[in-house]
């Protein structure tokens, strides 16, 4: 026998704008849509954490260095890409309980639910925030999840944007700049002007 899918079954933020800052909450509700009865052990959300890293290497392959010894290799079949590194951890998780059937039953009946939820990001934040780079990422996700038993889960993803409060008054944002870079350029008659500074 196959279940129906749901007919709907998504994230919603009552920010539309996912960046959250340390100290504010992250609100919203779990939308879903029940064409008929589905058995399930609940409905569950959770804050993930997840760093991931991504290295690429490319070695000479006269010498095996990657570079560092100051070879130039001209010929390009000299050069051999010898591997990649890729790993990615879960650092943080937090679960909520969004619904639970009855004691003694497995069954969730059909219908409209709207189910709300909010995560507190602690003002002192002692994880790291939201980054991005090519060699890796630190990046926080909403996972809403339909618990089937000895079946495939329903889940819902959305991605959150965390960043630390910074204090613009703290000393060290006060700090002038004291590099400059000059740019010169030769027009009209051959004089040179400073177009940039």
């Amino acid at each position: 026998l196959i279940e129906a899918k749901p007919r709907a079954f998504y994230i919603a933020l009552e920010n539309p704008q996912p960046v959250v800052y340390a100290g504010q909450q992250i609100r919203g509700n779990v939308i879903l849509d029940l064409p008929e009865e589905k058995k399930t052990r609940g409905v569950f959300i959770q804050l993930t954490g997840i760093v991931h890293t991504h290295f690429e290497s490319t070695c000479c392959e006269s010498c095996g260095c990657c570079g560092c010894c100051g070879c130039q290799v001209q010929d390009a079949k000299n050069m051999v890409k010898s591997h990649s590194d890729t790993d990615h951890e879960e650092f943080y998780k937090l679960k909520l309980t969004l619904w639970e059937p009855p004691k003694g039953t497995e069954k969730m009946p059909s219908g409209m639910y709207t189910f709300p939820f909010s995560f507190t990001i602690a003002p002192e934040m002692d994880w790291p925030s939201s980054f991005s780079s090519v060699c890796g990422s630190i990046s926080y996700q909403l996972q809403a999840t339909i618990n089937r038993p000895w079946k495939f889960d329903h889940k819902a993803y959305l991605g959150v944007t965390i960043l630390p409060m910074l204090d613009a008054n703290n000393p060290i944002f006060l700090q002038a700049l004291n590099k400059e870079k000059e740019r010169k350029t030769s027009f009209l008659f051959g004089k040179n002007f400073v177009v940039g500074r």
